[in-house]
């Protein structure tokens, strides 16, 4: 199983590219840093900015009507 958390080098595994291609591009906001005040980074948000980048992002799924009831009732 691959852990969710990961450090630097298992996130420049995972996207196959050098630290300095790595730091442009969380500069350029195509891929997240580190959670805040960690070293790790999680696995499924940088996966998900890809998918963002790379114009195959999936499309939320519906919300469930208890959600829905939850968000009319904060109203």
């Amino acid at each position: 199983m691959t852990p969710r958390l990961i450090r630097r080098a298992q996130v420049l595994e995972l996207l196959g590219v050098s630290g300095s291609t790595l730091h442009r591009w969380q500069a350029a906001g195509i891929v997240p840093g580190p959670l805040p005040g960690t070293a790790v980074w999680d696995r499924h948000a940088i996966e998900r900015a890809i998918d963002r980048a790379s114009g195959i992002e999936q499309p939320a799924p519906p919300r469930s009507e208890w959600l829905e009831a939850l968000d009319r009732a904060d109203a």
